[in-house]
């Protein structure tokens, strides 16, 4: 699920990368000057920094938490080291290039974390670049801003941190590689059935990894994989410019103890003399410590069979899935490869009402972003999510990594493309019991991190 080759957007030499703080830290900084008290010279220390720690720093500082581990091509927390970039900040911001957020206007206030900046703290930065980009008085900047972790994580502490078995070399000679590795969770590192309230992947090698995620799979005492209706799948995936996964009180994936976790990594790169490297990548985890009564699981609603033409700005792909027992949707993140357009997610009810409850009307494949709903969204059983993607395989497509002379349809490789309309829910009626029954054997156990299906 992700990108090619780090490629960048014509953006990225300049880009302010954003990650939202939670919101009480947010609430913590200075508040902006309105428009009317606004200075005609603002200055770094009284007026940009308390800006920067509110929305930019934790992913521009050394070793920052940018997509999941990748560090933001630079630092913006001393006053020598924003300086230089005052102008492309300022440029930015106006554009609403960054920080980056993609849901349309008519959901404002509908997710959590939403990226953005106000008209007074654009204002603010435009006019502190263009009268000068002073320093200002020292004696007036804010405390420092309190990273939330201080090995680089980015909701706090882990409670378990699961590497993969060993180091993987990638060679000089490869291109493209997507090995999976299994790790048997030990008792020391679970001692008992415990449910994940927010986990994150973070790459052992940024250069290498083009992406990764998990899978768990519960085992009976044999060690062989079993049936699980309560835990199992998908725990944890990655895309460019997506962070950890948290989920509400009540709300979690559950880990049996002895489960067998299932590294999914694709390591991308350019082949040559002097490529190659190493790559331990890992996963991070922080349990629950109140009950759990809604079971959250990922769906890929997705679709096969389609072609994109060549030369084609707005060829469109549908898919869906019907939900069996009345639930609660979560959050949506739209996956697609380069020549992603546009994504709209719809729920279609019993009686035929159709609500549209995610369009992001201007896809970026380097900003893959996961909107969370402040809310989760209530769909009694029988009532279907569709979700359509529009691509463009044309010239005027800046993320296009080669030419758009061929047809494309759905394919594991970023050249390729995918749709799909990932989702998370949970069941809306609270569960009764999490005991392990006898369900049988599950086969190997091993699914494609990408591949997954309605």
């Amino acid at each position: 699920m992700k990108r090619h080759p780090r490629t960048k957007s014509p953006l990225s030499v300049v880009v302010v990368s954003v990650l939202l703080l939670p919101t009480a830290a947010i609430a913590a900084a200075p508040p902006a000057a309105s428009a009317d008290t606004l200075p005609e010279r603002p200055t770094f220390y009284k007026d940009v920094l308390p800006i920067l720690q509110a929305h930019c720093q934790d992913c521009h500082r050394e070793a920052g938490n940018s997509n999941s581990g990748m560090v933001a091509p630079m630092a913006l927390v001393e006053y020598d080291e924003v300086r230089p970039w005052a102008r492309a900040i300022a440029r930015e911001t106006v554009a609403r290039e960054m920080p980056p957020w993609f849901a349309a206007p008519e959901f404002h206030g509908q997710f959590e974390e939403e990226r953005g900046l106000s008209e007074t703290e654009i204002e603010t930065l435009t006019r502190w670049a263009r009268t000068g980009a002073m320093a200002g008085d020292a004696s007036e900047a804010p405390p420092p801003h309190v990273f939330p972790s201080t090995a680089g994580w980015t909701l706090g502490e882990p409670d378990l941190v699961i590497p993969m078995p060993e180091p993987y070399w990638v060679a000089d000679e490869i291109e493209d590689v997507q090995p999976r590795f299994d790790v048997v969770l030990t008792e020391d590192q679970l001692p008992e059935d415990r449910w994940i309230q927010w986990i994150e992947f973070r790459p052992g090698n940024p250069k290498l990894v083009h992406h990764g995620g998990a899978r768990v799979q519960s085992q009976d005492a044999e060690g062989k994989p079993v049936v699980d209706p309560i835990a199992g799948g998908k725990i944890i995936g990655t895309a460019p410019g997506d962070g950890p996964d948290i989920w509400p009180v009540g709300y979690g994936k559950l880990v049996r103890k002895g489960s067998r976790i299932i590294f999914g990594l694709h390591y991308h790169k350019e082949p040559g003399p002097g490529t190659g490297g190493w790559d331990q990548s890992m996963i991070a985890i922080k349990w629950h410590d109140q009950p759990v009564q809604h079971v959250v699981r990922s769906a890929g609603v997705s679709s096969r069979g389609w072609e994109i033409p060549p030369y084609h700005t707005d060829w469109q792909v549908g898919a869906a899935r019907t939900f069996e027992e009345d639930s609660y949707i979560l959050n949506m993140m739209p996956h697609m490869h380069t020549r992603g357009k546009s994504a709209r997610y719809e729920v279609v009810y019993p009686d035929d009402r159709r609500e549209t409850i995610l369009w992001v009307p201007r896809y970026n494949y380097n900003w893959q972003l996961t909107y969370s709903l402040k809310e989760p969204k209530f769909v009694p059983a029988g009532s279907r999510l569709e979700v359509t993607m529009v691509f463009d395989n044309s010239t005027g497509n800046p993320f296009l990594i080669e030419g758009p002379e061929r047809p494309v349809g759905f394919g594991g490789m970023t050249t390729d493309e995918m749709n799909i309309g990932w989702t998370e829910y949970a069941n809306a009626k609270p569960i009764e019991s999490v005991e392990l029954h006898d369900f049988g054997t599950a086969g190997t156990g091993v699914e494609d991190i990408d591949d997954e299906s309605p």
